[in-house]
């Protein structure tokens, strides 16, 4: 994998993983118990599907997900502990993410 796609996926994890969430936060004035469960459900559908597609584009490298989990760590500077939960999803499902487009990845 090259450092061109290395950091090509850094940046649009980290663009899907911070720049999405301050967006929503920013146009949400009242009712935040919403806007944070449809934070976690945009973030568990992306983290899944970043993954899923990246595999299956690029092949089989395993720091995919771990790229992925590294920028959403990012997450705790802006939110502090009140992250883990959503940080766990991340993490499990860019491993399912990975591991599903493992499978279908066709052989070169």
């Amino acid at each position: 994998m090259t450092f061109k796609h290395l950091f090509g996926m850094f940046l649009i994890f980290l663009v899907s993983y911070i720049a999405i969430p301050i967006l929503i936060l920013s146009y949400t004035t009242n009712n935040l118990d919403k806007a944070a469960f449809a934070i976690m459900l945009i973030l568990a559908f992306l983290s899944f599907a970043l993954n899923l597609f990246f595999t299956y584009r690029l092949g089989k490298e395993i720091q995919i997900p771990f790229l992925s989990a590294m920028c959403s760590a990012g997450l705790f500077f802006i939110y502090n502990n009140s992250v883990i939960v959503v940080f766990l999803i991340i993490f499990i499902l860019s491993f399912a993410g990975y591991f599903i487009g493992a499978l279908v990845t066709k052989e070169d």
